[in-house]
């Protein structure tokens, strides 16, 4: 799936930076979907929960312009990255183009009918004049192919002048019900989309040398570029005994440690941290599955892939 949605991916302009944002969007609604169906071992998760989190990953404040109405209802896995993919085509559109471009808003809604299938609405309200789409790009086709495709439901997207609207049809088969309120957030620091609108963040790392402690040389050389955009010097270990013998040899500052370390984790890291009055944060990709200690329970947890603007406000707190 990710291969194809970087082969598929045609930004409208030559600029690598406009190919990465593209691409790493589409990558992160994948991965905020996968945190919340491995949270209970690819279980059916919440739609209420999919919806929160990719709002969240466009818009900061809690009225943030997505409002949603609906009884507690789950997907099954297949449903759900479906899904993922497809409320974030919707939204980045809107944030680009439509009602959240210009102050307006998007109403979300569900309900089941009687034979247990499912109807999803989304409606722009609020926001300029919509025109349709004069190019069929990829992200047109997610919208209108990939629930008809992959659960075999239906599509019907109207460009209405006064709003996009988009009902989606998902069979009963990839439903189900749940009691009570749909469970919280996993991450306590979730990472926002690549479209999401930010400032720079300011160098505030300058006199700070970093841990980072992260198995995945791919990732940890963008873990590093990210702590060295900020101005820190960065020391990498990716085992505990690699960690443990760079804090002898010089006690950082502050320090990042993924969670999962192979078969091993990074709680005896920090410990020794804890122990030294290091400020630091744990990182997982995998929602919150792993059980943080006792001593450790209180920490921010942040959620991988790394990005510049999770980690400066993360970091930026704890110095």
């Amino acid at each position: 799936m990710i291969r194809g949605l970087i082969r598929q991916a045609k930004p409208s302009s030559d600029r690598i930076e406009d190919f990465v944002t593209l691409v790493d969007g589409r990558i992160h609604a994948l991965a905020r979907a996968h945190n919340q169906i491995t949270d209970d071992h690819w279980s059916p998760a919440p739609i209420r929960a999919l919806i929160d989190a990719e709002a969240q990953a466009f818009l900061d404040a809690s009225d943030n312009g997505v409002h949603v109405t609906g009884e507690p209802v789950m997907l099954n896995p297949q449903a759900y990255s479906t899904m993922a993919l497809v409320v974030h085509e919707l939204v980045t559109n809107s944030t680009k183009y439509g009602s959240l471009s210009a102050g307006g808003h998007v109403d979300v809604s569900w309900t089941r009918k009687k034979g247990g299938d499912l109807t999803f609405n989304g409606r722009e309200r609020g926001g300029p004049p919509v025109e349709p789409p004069t190019r069929k790009r990829f992200g047109t086709t997610i919208i209108n192919r990939s629930v008809p495709y992959d659960l075999g439901g239906r599509a019907d997207i109207d460009y209405s002048p006064d709003g996009v609207k988009a009902t989606f049809l998902i069979p009963a088969r990839h439903v189900s019900d749940t009691a009570g309120p749909p469970p919280p957030m996993s991450i306590k620091c979730p990472r926002h989309s690549s479209t999401h609108p930010s400032n720079a963040p300011p160098k505030f790392l300058t006199s700070h040398k970093a841990l980072l402690v992260e198995d995945s040389l791919i990732i940890a050389l963008d873990a590093e570029d990210i702590l060295g955009r900020l101005g820190a010097e960065v020391m990498t270990a990716s085992t505990v005994e690699g960690a443990l013998d760079l804090i002898d040899e010089t006690t950082p500052t502050i320090a990042v440690l993924d969670i999962n370390l192979g078969d091993q984790t990074s709680f005896t890291v920090a410990d020794q941290l804890a122990k030294l009055g290091v400020p630091f944060l744990f990182a997982t990709g995998y929602g919150e599955q792993a059980e943080l200690p006792d001593e450790h329970r209180h920490r921010t947890v942040i959620q991988k892939p790394y990005s510049i603007e999770g980690i400066a406000r993360v970091l930026e707190e704890l110095v």
